[in-house]
């Protein structure tokens, strides 16, 4: 079984790469974790070892990241695609990104940036 399968990210769902500003970290982040996160779920192999493989070479780096994210978000805008990536990571069931995603956006929004 891969390391996080799953297709609750619709290819929309994220900033395009001329939206990103390289002084947000933590959008970009995001953005890294659902481009690599789509590029597995389209093209991962079927054999469970590849699959991990690939997950390690995607996604699983930013979401590492994520889950481990402390800081406040530095703009509206990542604040806002923190809140967003937590309500689709608990529709999910991935209970790692939620808490880290929600202190991050409310970090912003009570003025910590």
């Amino acid at each position: 079984m891969p390391h996080r399968e799953s297709s609750y990210l619709p290819e929309d769902s994220f900033p395009e790469v001329s939206t990103l500003s390289t002084s947000d970290a933590l959008l970009d982040a995001i953005h890294a974790y659902r481009s690599g996160l789509a590029d597995f779920i389209e093209n991962a192999p079927e054999d469970d070892d590849e699959a991990n493989a690939y997950a390690d070479t995607t996604y699983c780096g930013p979401m590492l990241l994520l889950e481990g994210w402390s800081a406040p978000a530095a703009s509206r805008g990542s604040a806002l695609a923190a809140l967003k990536l937590a309500c689709d990571a608990h529709a999910a069931g991935d209970r790692g990104l939620v808490g880290p995603m929600i202190l991050a956006a409310l970090g912003y929004f009570e003025g910590g940036r």
